[in-house]
């Protein structure tokens, strides 16, 4: 007996991700215990410390709450609306994909503004929708183009708009102004802007103004700002006539009982994050001079990883493994002569230097895709 899949699931390419740190396997053993990953964009300098006490205290031995509750109103403080607009899920990428099982149909189009994170380009084509994407070019700093985004908007009324803002992996921000003109163009359709890095922009804009303006769902994570890649957590926020649906199939439990402990935890301690995104951002602004006086180069915006360029973005990767640095490959991205490095303590970021100095294959390319 032969059992077929659906041919969108058949069709299916996996995304591709950083912080593939234990996948590592083909090195020896003194190799990777020495190995830095800086293919992620998870800051170095870990959680705050309530939020391991809080793990350590969780209730085990019960059910979570179905909704988060005291998670919510702790985020529908921050983001300073109502806790009915708020939702939690299993990080931000459970959102990625609820929002296209609630809102996409078959042969829907769905524009995504890229190169940018390929998780958006899964959850549309799991459902059968049909992708269109205006990518920013090199040549412009990978500045997108909103001209373009806007015609192909009346062009192709898509269901959904996928932002993310600043973008990964290019770390352009876009303005209040050019978001403000996409949702203007963007009729019946949804804005999805994907917020992930907005605490690592030092002076971001007031996102939640959108949600009164049109149909806009902000996602955030706990994940980058926070350093809990372990735990998944993240919220959305929106108005509760467009969050309604993504409960309605929504995994039951599906933020667990550590999770919810944790994020309370993180959004208790009120000195944690302004404190650790001024000595990440800094990092980065050391890192990325250096990174330049060695001639490379180098796309950095508002966020706190880059782009470097260089000859091949696989073999710059493959090389610097070698030499036990950890980066990501741009190739999944569609761009081959880049890759992204997540910035990580001064020490360790002096040491990818020293790596990238001795790596044969760097040879850096002209900005091009």
């Amino acid at each position: 007996m032969t059992i077929v899949p659906r041919s969108e699931v058949v069709r299916l390419v996996r995304a591709e991700h950083g912080g593939r740190l234990p996948l590592v396997t083909d090195l020896p053993a003194h190799a990777r215990e020495g190995l830095l990953d800086f293919s992620t964009t998870v800051h170095a300098y870990g959680p705050p410390p309530e939020v391991r006490q809080a793990l350590q205290e969780a209730c085990l031995e019960e059910y979570p709450d179905p909704d988060a509750s005291a998670f919510c109103a702790l985020a529908a403080k921050v983001g300073g609306v109502p806790v009915k607009w708020v939702m939690a899920g299993s990080g931000s990428v459970e959102f990625l994909r609820l929002i296209p099982l609630s809102y996409v149909r078959p042969r829907d189009p769905v524009l995504i503004i890229g190169p940018t994170f390929d998780e958006y380009r899964v959850g549309v084509e799991v459902m059968g929708g049909i992708i269109h994407e205006v990518r920013a070019k090199p040549e412009r700093g990978f500045r997108s183009d909103i001209g373009a985004v806007v015609k192909t908007i009346r062009s192709v009324r898509p269901r959904l708009i996928f932002l993310c803002n600043p973008n990964n992996p290019t770390g352009h921000y876009l303005s209040e102004a050019e978001v403000c003109e996409i949702l203007r163009a963007c009729g019946q359709g949804i804005v999805v802007m994907d917020e992930a890095f907005i605490n690592f922009v030092a002076k971001p804009w007031a996102s939640t103004r959108l949600l009164q303006a049109g149909p806009v769902i902000l996602v955030r994570s706990m994940t980058k700002d926070y350093a809990l890649p372990g735990v998944r957590l993240g919220y959305a926020l929106g108005d509760p006539m467009l969050l309604d649906p993504l409960r309605k199939v929504q995994v039951p439990w599906s933020v667990s009982s550590l999770a919810q402990a944790a994020g309370i935890a993180a959004f208790s301690e009120k000195d944690y994050l302004p404190k650790v995104m001024r000595v990440v951002r800094e990092d980065a602004r050391v890192f990325v001079e250096e990174l330049r006086a060695e001639g490379l180069g180098v796309v950095h915006e508002a966020a706190h990883f880059c782009l470097i360029s260089v000859a091949d973005g696989d073999e710059a990767a493959e090389s610097l493994c070698r030499f036990g640095m950890l980066v990501r490959s741009c190739r999944s991205f569609g761009l081959k002569a880049y890759i992204r490095v997540g910035p990580r303590r001064p020490e360790e970021n002096a040491r990818l230097i020293q790596a990238m100095r001795t790596a044969h294959s760097y040879q850096p390319s002209a900005f091009s895709e």
